[in-house]
């Protein structure tokens, strides 16, 4: 099943980038951006119903080993904070969140 959806991807021509991975693991590989470099998240909101689960999102940062106080940060943004941003071994996280409209993540490897 992983082989598929590697090849669906457009990953069989080489190995797939550590997002891309994490992307396939966690049944997310439609928000992989930019050749496996990035990948994107627009979560649901109270007024959003619509979007990516917290589980997906929670699932991709786990598999990129992101460090617990990255997700402390992200875990305490309120819509006032405006885009955060932090990074960790070879990435770069960029977030914003509302509670209408749910959570913006943007990762980027480096």
């Amino acid at each position: 099943m992983v082989v598929a959806v590697l090849a669906i991807a457009g990953w069989s021509s080489g190995r797939p980038s550590a997002i891309e991975s994490a992307a396939a693991t966690c049944n997310a590989a439609s928000n992989v951006q930019d050749d496996g470099s990035a990948i994107s998240f627009d979560t649901k909101g109270e007024e959003d119903l619509g979007g990516d689960t917290i589980t997906e999102v929670v699932c991709v940062l786990s598999a990129l080993d992101i460090p617990q106080h990255i997700i402390s940060h992200m875990d305490s943004t309120r819509a006032l904070d405006g885009q955060q941003t932090d990074d960790w071994k070879g990435f770069t996280a960029r977030w914003s969140y509302h509670p209408n409209t749910g959570m913006r993540l943007t990762v980027v490897a480096e």
